[in-house]
């Protein structure tokens, strides 16, 4: 028996849990080193996140640069009719953005709408750039010559990279001349605030502008044909603002004479093409979009009264005539419709990406061609029956057997009776009778 008790408690010993061990004095000094370790380890690396390494900044709520105060532009006008009231005078006192805004309102795309809270929106934009401007000036005044050694080309990329990135504001590249012009937010700025749809060259130009003067930059639209751009003046500084493309470009007038349409020099002494816009001509020119919004929403009657008070705006618009004449049920024909359009209610019209100013048959020589060649169909059918009169045969002409190798360089080949200028048809080679 006691040896049977001696292997239970052997057994129970083995399986039991060792008793801890007290902490005794020799064994706390031999821990105390490493944990003292590990604390200077984590203070120095605290220490180092806090002073020595560049703290990242939150792009959803930045301070803003010391001795500039928020912005806080506010709407004056409080509708589209007492906008088209104003003088020209009056319209100089008009924000472009509030402008723009208000020409939208009423349009399909803008029933969502508030012009208020967008132009609040804006001044965000704007308090954006201004901050992120301010916080890399540094790499210009480092490396002027990667900017052209320009400040105000390094300010401009600045704005267009921002609101880029920052907003998401980019080219709706569904078609350079199938641009869907009834949505509003195509032609508008609304398209671009806080909205994935994107803008084109009628909208984008115009955020850049209303965001810079926002900032005191000295920026103003221009026009080439069928196309929309912004430009830098200062009056010691001078370039062109291209910021529709994937980057900024400051191409030169001599650009935009010949893209994306050629303009006369005719057409350049009127006064509409690459010259600055004043704030009466920004109108008629958001008009003009409010315009092809309309048409294409077969809205004509409120097309014409905007047309109208565009031209009035602006009587140097070299069409402005024409597209008053379209939306009244006039035969003005766009360069891009088919060349029979209806006489009292035009549908279906095409028009470029940018809608102002619409481009008609008369300015292009494919487009005179093609009238040209419908003018002479039309005449051929109209005029009289001819009597018949049978073609005269002429005399047989001798076979010329081909030429096994085929045409030879240099060597004139007589014309092929089977080729395509032959109004009969293929021809057989000619044989001879035989006696």
């Amino acid at each position: 028996m006691s040896g049977k008790r001696t292997k239970r408690r052997r057994a129970t010993e083995r399986t039991a849990k060792p008793a801890k061990r007290p902490i005794t004095l020799h064994r706390a000094r031999n821990v105390l080193p490493l944990a003292i370790f590990l604390v200077l380890i984590v203070a120095i690396a605290t220490g180092y996140l806090a002073f020595f390494r560049e703290k990242p900044v939150s792009r959803t709520n930045q301070p803003r640069p010391r001795g500039y105060p928020p912005l806080t532009y506010v709407q004056k006008v409080k509708s589209l009719d007492d906008l088209l009231q104003m003088t020209p005078e009056q319209l100089a006192d008009v924000d472009i953005a509030e402008m723009n805004l208000l020409c939208a309102t009423g349009l399909q795309g803008a029933e969502k709408l508030d012009v208020g809270k967008a132009l609040a929106r804006l001044n965000d934009y704007a308090d954006r750039v201004r901050y992120w401007t301010e916080q890399s000036m540094w790499d210009f005044r480092q490396n002027p010559g990667e900017f052209k050694n320009s400040e105000a080309k390094f300010r401009v990329l600045l704005l267009i990279s921002v609101v880029r990135q920052d907003f998401g504001v980019h080219y709706n590249d569904r078609g350079e001349r199938n641009c869907d012009f009834s949505d509003s937010k195509n032609a508008f700025l609304h398209g671009m605030i806080d909205d994935t749809n994107g803008g084109t060259c009628a909208s984008m130009p115009a955020m850049y502008v209303a965001i810079g003067r926002r900032l005191g930059y000295p920026m103003k639209l221009v026009l080439a044909k069928t196309h929309i751009f912004a430009r830098w003046d200062d009056g010691h500084e001078q370039f062109n603002i291209e910021g529709t493309g994937p980057r900024f470009n400051d191409y030169p007038d001599s650009h935009y004479r010949n893209w994306p349409y050629p303009i006369s020099e005719a057409e350049l002494k009127e006064g509409w093409y690459l010259k600055p816009l004043t704030p009466a001509e920004e109108m008629a020119v958001f008009l003009l979009n409010r315009g092809c919004c309309l048409m294409d929403n077969e809205r004509y009657e409120e097309a014409r009264v905007a047309y109208v008070r565009s031209y009035q705006l602006a009587p140097q618009n070299p069409l402005g005539l024409d597209q008053i004449i379209l939306a009244s049920g006039g035969n003005a024909i766009p360069a891009y419709a088919s060349p029979v359009v209806s006489a009292r209610r035009p549908r279906g019209l095409m028009v470029d990406e940018f809608g102002t100013p619409m481009v008609y048959s008369t300015s292009f020589p494919e487009a005179e061609l093609i009238n040209a060649i419908n003018q002479a169909h039309t005449e051929r059918m109209m005029s009289p029956p001819q009597p018949y009169r049978p073609p005269v045969a002429g005399p047989p002409q001798p076979y010329r057997p081909p030429n096994p190798h085929g045409p030879q360089p240099g060597v004139p080949q007589p014309p092929s009776p089977n080729g395509p200028n032959n109004p009969y048809g293929p021809q057989q080679p000619y044989q001879p009778r035989r006696p």
